[in-house]
């Protein structure tokens, strides 16, 4: 097969077969300064186009491609390999040509795991000659992992790459029916703040038509809503609660409790996560949230001074009751020690330590 690059030239845009996706790997829109810079300079490194039967794929350069579309430029520099490229060359290609200026997030090293595999690459061949370029270890366990990742919904699968989140995270998802990642998608897009659009079922990404390079990006990659570490808490709170149970995520996701803080009007998406996570561990650790209820009424019915703190373990892991009595003035401290004092030796306070003795 002649892989070798043919020429240099300027290709007509109407030329080229948007549908050809093969090497197309991203879930996001083009960085804002990728669009601005086409849009006040042009197209400074020519993409790679492959024949197609009167037509040219792309092979690298796909975002280039919108934007220059998205422009209405009428041609694009661009190397033309030959007609009978293979497929593992032209997913190396792209994969060499993105190695030194962008990072794939797990999500879309899944997805040119998966196109490997729909192209009818092996196994084997994918581990040696591609993962490393996608900045994989050659790992078959990793291959089989990331191949899961690629087969995730479009929705949930932007939805992980807006939020950067990693695949040691999500892989949760690999043990979910589809049920319960549409509740799974439908939540997180939920707790997404802002008036931002939400995906369902597809994702939105640069080559959508209504795509305009005035507006790159609506999000961005950064985690603007519940970030790695909520993720991580929830989605495994979750899971744990399911099998304990025998129930299906899906099955606590669309339950009232979550849907009515998901539907509640005016509260922000932080506070509806709190929410939410307040209610899922209460499900997962009903004795450890029956003691922490015990523990506020207890410090409610001592109605101390502001100015006087009874801090206790949140999570109970030892017997300690810290006092903290903030203070200006020496009259105010005595004032303030009277009053604690007299609380001490309350029932509320006998309660309170009653509480921790429990656990020794």
């Amino acid at each position: 097969m002649d892989t070798r690059v043919l020429e240099f030239r300027r290709v007509p845009v109407e030329q080229i077969e948007w549908d050809f996706r093969l090497t197309d790997f991203s879930l996001g829109p083009p960085p804002v300064s990728l669009a601005r810079s086409i849009r006040e300079i042009g197209i400074t490194h020519p993409l790679v186009l492959v024949p197609r039967g009167g037509v040219f794929g792309v092979a690298a350069g796909h975002r280039r491609a919108r934007l220059a579309r998205a422009s209405n430029y009428s041609e694009v520099p661009a190397w033309v390999l030959g007609a009978g490229t293979e497929t593992a060359t032209l997913l190396k290609i792209n994969l060499a040509e993105n190695a030194s200026h962008r990072e794939f997030s797990d999500v879309e090293k899944g997805t040119v795991l998966r196109r490997a595999l729909e192209a009818g690459l092996s196994e084997e061949r994918t581990v040696a000659e591609i993962m490393p370029l996608a900045g994989l270890e050659r790992s078959k366990k990793l291959y089989v992992d990331f191949l899961k990742a690629g087969g995730l919904p479009d929705g949930l699968r932007s939805l992980l790459h807006d939020s950067n989140v990693p695949l040691r995270v999500f892989s949760v998802f690999f043990q979910w029916d589809a049920e319960s990642l549409a509740a799974a998608e439908k939540l997180f897009s939920a707790l997404r703040p802002g008036n931002a659009p939400e995906r369902t079922g597809q994702a939105q990404t640069a080559h959508d038509d209504a795509y305009s390079p005035s507006k790159p990006s609506q999000l961005g990659p950064a985690a603007r809503w519940p970030g790695i570490n909520k993720w991580r808490e929830l989605l495994e709170l979750l899971h744990e609660i399911a099998r304990r149970d025998g129930l299906r995520p899906a099955d606590l996701l669309r339950g009232r409790e979550i849907q009515s803080v998901l539907e509640s009007d005016g509260a922000a998406a932080g506070e509806k996560y709190d929410r939410i996570l307040h209610t899922v561990r209460q499900w997962r650790y009903p004795a450890l949230s029956e003691l922490k209820q015990r523990v506020l009424l207890a410090l409610d019915r001592l109605r101390l001074d502001e100015k006087i703190r009874v801090r206790t373990s949140e999570s109970f892991e030892n017997g300690e009751i810290k006092i903290e009595i903030r203070f200006l003035a020496q009259k105010e401290l005595v004032a303030l020690a009277e009053q604690l004092a007299k609380a001490s030796a309350s029932a509320p306070m006998a309660d309170l330590i009653k509480i921790f003795r429990e656990l020794e």
